[in-house]
């Protein structure tokens, strides 16, 4: 198989991480980890944070992420992103998101209860979708798979470009009123009874967008959402003003923060989650040092960003 090191399912790296280190963990799909980046949470609040999404990846799917990633931490708090309550049954990434899980009774359960049906010889035998790679396989992707290393990025994945025009705000074709949406109230109600018996809060939350969830369908959502009780819903749609994101510069596409967007709403959800009280008094974390290098390298691409932005308008730097 590809090494697999951004992007989403990026399990090799997830579990290099020290465990019971983690203090939250952010689960859904790419606007999950196109929009929030771990090390300026900590920046912000000193809690660890990691994201374990998967692209296009759906709510039943997201379960069993979540099981899974919960074998080796114990996290206080996990964001879920919620626009995956809308996809269709089945996404585009099901090999990516099922493929890349640890062989478990997590990966097996959700080869047979969230994937499609067509899908799951591939992914019961992996060689049967790959076979005709190995002729591109290099030695470096062979010790990359051996000793994989952890992600300096913690989950996320870094967008340098800005949208080449202003994007319009308009309406997705979601709806609430469809069977797989209730199939998803059904599996982010297992996702609560599970994260309770785990004593870990959650904050479902719809990340901003140019192109947004229908006002009608997001009034439902909320109100199914707040029938759960170990569940805070966030809609962060009317927050982007707080938050100072730029229409000029902020977006990657309609969908997507670029790197300069994804710090401002994460440190509008580190702020967030200060204010609700939700963050650990000690982190779980002793490794400061590997912290402070994620910090440090996310301050340098953001630092980039700035200077190239400078010279554009003023000349070379």
């Amino acid at each position: 198989m590809p090494v697999r090191k951004d992007y989403g399912s990026t399990w090799e790296q997830y579990l290099q991480e020290e465990q019971e280190s983690i203090d939250i963990l952010v689960f859904g799909s790419s606007i999950a980890y196109c929009d929030v980046i771990p090390a300026i949470f900590w920046e912000e609040t000193g809690a660890t944070c990691y994201v374990m999404a998967g692209p296009e990846q759906t709510i039943p799917l997201t379960y069993f992420y979540i099981k899974e990633a919960m074998k080796t931490q114990s996290p206080k708090v996990i964001f879920l992103e919620l626009t995956g309550m809308f996809y269709n049954q089945y996404g585009d990434f099901t090999k990516v998101n099922v493929g890349y899980m640890p062989w478990s009774d997590n990966r097996l359960a959700a080869t047979f209860l969230a994937a499609e049906p067509e899908e799951r010889i591939g992914l019961l035998f992996p060689l049967y979708i790959y076979h005709s790679r190995w002729m591109q396989i290099s030695l470096k992707e062979i010790k990359d798979h051996l000793q994989p290393q952890r992600d300096i990025f913690a989950g996320y994945t870094y967008l340098e470009e800005t949208a080449d025009r202003p994007l319009p705000l308009q309406e997705r074709p979601f709806s609430a009123q469809t069977d797989t949406y209730q199939k998803n109230l059904e599996y982010l109600g297992k996702i609560e009874k599970y994260c309770k018996e785990k004593d870990c809060k959650i904050v479902a939350y719809v990340a901003p967008a140019k192109s947004q969830i229908p006002e009608e369908a997001l009034k439902t959502l909320a109100w199914d959402v707040g029938k759960l009780q170990n569940i805070i819903f966030l809609n962060c749609y009317p927050e982007q003003n707080a938050m100072g994101i730029e229409d000029s510069q902020d977006w990657y596409d309609s969908l997507h923060f670029n790197v300069y967007g994804a710090e401002k709403f994460t440190r509008f959800l580190a702020q967030y989650a200060k204010e609700q009280q939700l963050i650990p008094k000690v982190s779980q974390s002793k490794d400061t040092r590997l912290w402070e290098e994620r910090l440090d390298w996310i301050h340098g691409c953001l630092q980039t960003r700035k200077n190239e932005s400078r010279s554009t308008k003023d000349g070379p730097v």
